[in-house]
């Protein structure tokens, strides 16, 4: 733990928290570029988080100085592991994930922004129903310089509304095994089933952290998808993954 600053929400004066706990596991590398405007609508939250856990796999840039010097003026803590060696995606998203104390945890990328009421329509969805423990949304596509694609992830997966009714009906099982539509930076997930998630293996072909988590929580609980585009999914050319905007063309 390199840097934590805690702190909780106040309305009208006083000091309220609430009663469950949520975490962000958010992976860094050489991020210098995008990492401010995440961390920037992360704080700008109506529901603020309760942690944030960072893992940062040996950036060679300002990344863990900008970590850092949030963390300075975070009204939530922020803490910040810098790995001894580079883990890649997958197994550093693992120990992020580790980390986390939350009772819901929300995956984070260095280079995405996210809408104002994120958090708070999420952790409605979980707070509401005790058997819903993976909650998704839909995301706006833009560029590196957040200008809007014309396209929505959904749109370009082609999930349609049909779809979208049998996933929140609880008949989606096949729709979201046959192809990823949830991202990782548009999904949550209760964190009870940490042990059953992890390890996330990173020798699979085709298998990813988020869509790994998809699968196994496909198998113990109700999934609600959030109809919204709740964040701004930033296509450039130096991310690992990402969506065409003429994906579906």
């Amino acid at each position: 733990m390199l840097d934590e600053n805690s702190g909780g929400k106040a309305v009208n004066g006083k000091r309220f928290q609430f009663t469950m706990k949520i975490s962000i596991a958010l992976c860094t590398y050489n991020g210098e570029r995008y990492l401010r405007e995440q961390l920037e609508s992360i704080a700008s939250q109506t529901r603020k988080p309760d942690e944030i856990i960072v893992c940062d796999d040996c950036s060679q840039d300002a990344t863990v100085e900008i970590v850092r010097d949030f963390a300075r003026n975070a009204a939530f803590a922020v803490r910040l592991y810098v790995n001894e060696e580079n883990l890649r995606s997958t197994k550093n998203f693992e120990r992020a994930i580790s980390l986390c104390t939350g009772d819901v945890i929300f995956l984070s990328d260095q280079d995405d922004v996210w809408h104002e009421s994120k958090l708070e329509k999420f952790a409605a969805e979980f707070e509401q129903d005790e058997n819903v423990n993976l909650v998704f949304c839909d995301a706006e596509l833009v560029d590196e310089n957040l200008k809007p694609l014309g396209k929505t992830s959904w749109k370009a997966l082609q999930f349609d509304a049909k779809q979208q009714t049998a996933v929140n009906e609880g008949r989606g099982a096949m729709i979201l095994l046959n192809r990823n539509v949830v991202s990782g930076c548009m999904t949550a997930f209760r964190a009870r089933y940490k042990n059953l998630i992890l390890p996330i293996p990173d020798d699979l072909d085709y298998v990813i952290h988020d869509f790994w988590i998809v699968l196994l929580m496909l198998t113990v609980g109700e999934t609600r998808l959030i109809a919204e585009t709740l964040v701004k999914y930033r296509q450039h050319a130096s991310q690992q993954i990402g969506l065409s905007a003429d994906a579906d063309e």
